[in-house]
């Protein structure tokens, strides 16, 4: 993951949390963490991400909107640059 740039959907809290800061400690570049609720948890995801010497941005999107989605993808590749999928 070293320099790739992560959006992580329901990353403020539970597993997705612990998958941005997965992404963190592994060297992404930077990640984008996704919330549709809450903002504060996604806030302080974004804070610990950034602990770690990594770029981090909490974004609302409901992911069953599409131009919520397209707009996320905006945002991140504006941001940080290019977005890859991974495998």
């Amino acid at each position: 993951m070293r320099g790739k740039v992560a959006i992580v959907t329901g990353g403020g809290t539970g597993i997705g949390r612990a998958v941005c800061l997965r992404l963190a400690n592994a060297g992404a570049k930077a990640v984008v963490i996704n919330y549709s609720r809450s903002a504060e948890d996604a806030e302080a995801t974004a804070v610990e991400v950034r602990s770690l010497g990594v770029q981090a941005l909490a974004h609302r999107a409901d992911i069953a909107d599409e131009a919520m989605v397209k707009a996320m993808i905006v945002t991140t590749v504006d941001r940080f640059g290019a977005l890859r999928a991974c495998s």
